[in-house]
Order: C-alpha cells, then sequence, then structure tokens
C-alpha cells in the first residue's frame, strides 16, 4: 500500500537555512513535522506541524541553535535528534514531541579520557583520537558508535617520541537521560578484520553495525554487517557497484497511518 499526504507550509517568507525533522507522539497518536527556520539575520524560529490537527504552530526554543543538516540526524522513540550549534559548541538538539519543547545532549567526545576501563593504558604514552562518529538507537536509547585510531608511544623521552598507529577500536555509548551523561556500553578493540574502518554507517535494533571497510588505498570500500554479540562480520558487497556518489539510509516497516493520506499512483 502507497499511500501520501501532502503538508503545506505555513509561510514562504525568505530564510538562509531550513531543516525538517519527523516525529511521532505515542500518546497522542500524533505525527509531527518540525521545521527549523534561521533568518538571513541569524535568528532560529520552530514551527510544529501536527498530523492529527492539520495545522501549524509557532514555540518558543528559549536558545538560538544552528543545524548542520536540511533533515534531522535521527529518530528516537519518536523524538527527532540534529548535530547543532549552540554558542561555538556542537552538540544534539533533541525535539521532545510530547512537551513540544527542545533539550540539548552533550556530545560524548572525548569520554574515553575519563572511563573507569582505560587503566590498561597508560596515557602519557597512548593516544586516542576521535576519527567518525555515528548517532543511532540503541533499543530505545540514544546510541553513538564511534572509530577512535589508537596509537602507542615507541620512544621514552619526551623529545625522542615517535607515535605510530597500532589499531583502531570502535566503543559503543548509550546516553543516560536520567543522570544526562554517556555511558560505554562495549568496546571493541582491535577491530578483528584485515582491513581498515572507513565508516560505522548503523546500528540495528538487534545490535548489528552496517559499516564500510577498505582492503588498501585503491580499494572503493566493502559495505560490512557485524554482529556485536558474536564478533562475527560478514562482507556483502563491494560499494563500487553503486557508483561514485551513493548514501544509505535506515529503513524500518510502518503500518502506521496520517489521517488525510491519498494512494500514490505507480
Amino acid at each position: 500500500m502507497k499511500l501520501s499526504k501532502t503538508v503545506p507550509l505555513k509561510d514562504c517568507r525568505p530564510f538562509k537555512l531550513a531543516s525538517l525533522g519527523f516525529g511521532y507522539d505515542a500518546m497522542g497518536d500524533d505525527f509531527k513535522v518540525v521545521m527549523i527556520v534561521e533568518s538571513i539575520t541569524n535568528i532560529t524560529s520552530v514551527e510544529i506541524y501536527s498530523a492529527n490537527l492539520d495545522s501549524w504552530i509557532t514555540i518558543d526554543v528559549g536558545f538560538q541553535f544552528s543545524s548542520f543538516k536540511s533533515k534531522n540526524d535521527l529518530i528516537v522513540n519518536g523524538n527527532p535528534y540534529w548535530v547543532a550549534e549552540v554558542d561555538g559548541n556542537e552538540v544534539l538538539v533533541c525535539f521532545d514531541v510530547l512537551e513540544l519543547d527542545f533539550k540539548i545532549v552533550p556530545l560524548p567526545t572525548n569520554y574515553w579520557m575519563c572511563s573507569d576501563e582505560e587503566e590498561d593504558f597508560d596515557r602519557d604514552t597512548t593516544t586516542m583520537t576521535e576519527t567518525d562518529v555515528n548517532f543511532v538507537d540503541l533499543n530505545g536509547s540514544l546510541g553513538a558508535i564511534i572509530k577512535y585510531e589508537v596509537r602507542y608511544c615507541a620512544g621514552t623521552a619526551a623529545a625522542f617520541r615517535e607515535w605510530s598507529a597500532i589499531f583502531e577500536c570502535v566503543r559503543i555509548w548509550v546516553f543516560d537521560d536520567i543522570e544526562r551523561i554517556w555511558r560505554n556500553n562495549r568496546t571493541f578493540w582491535p577491530i578483528e578484520v584485515d582491513a581498515c574502518l572507513d565508516k560505522v554507517l548503523h546500528c540495528t535494533k538487534d545490535e548489528k553495525v552496517l559499516g564500510i571497510l577498505s582492503f588498501g588505498p585503491l580499494s572503493s570500500g566493502t559495505l560490512f554487517l557485524s554482529d556485536l554479540e558474536t564478533g562475527c562480520v560478514k562482507e556483502l558487497f563491494d560499494v563500487a557497484c553503486l557508483g561514485h556518489s551513493f548514501e544509505i539510509y535506515a529503513y524500518t516497516e510502518s503500518f502506521a497511518h496520517i489521517n488525510g493520506m491519498e494512494k500514490v499512483v505507480v
């Protein structure tokens, strides 16, 4: 069944940047469209569309922020999230579909430095650099899959230290909504594949990680699926068959209907 619903914009005033988000209020059984607009005077305003009411409202955010994309980065429990900038700092901004307000979530940057699990590493001779971050819905919680490059110091005296890459590792972080902090869910190091991990793309609800591996400087990359429980890595296909420009999206089947939907002619 292919259905669609046209949502008219509230107005078409001039703007510099605009980003759309999609959410679902499970208690009210109501779909929400969130439109973030940054005006040419750098003022951020937010308008919310309710599918049940078939109308828009304007809400007061309480702080100024700028989003980086034309759509939300992920949805967790019906709440859309954006990577955004607030007061010059990069953060996550979440729209609460129940309270109809925005919340700021800090990024899990450099959390490894304060983790109790780093006791096996001498921080004077080891560096761990964040190289890729991907935010995911991890079993109904906000999660982050972060790839790190780990380097050991080959020398002893500070003047003669030579840093050499040893391996890469991946950490899964989960955000604690009560204490408002990130917690390390699990760590994989070294990554047990004979390749370089280019990018983590997605984490499924049954905790399987989708990503891209490279097997050398001339490799275009291979899509892989890794089971976090067993550590098994399955190569899917060479991404070269997708062409030079591609983007992979997570897909979730939904049988929910928005009032006013019409059949799509195909």
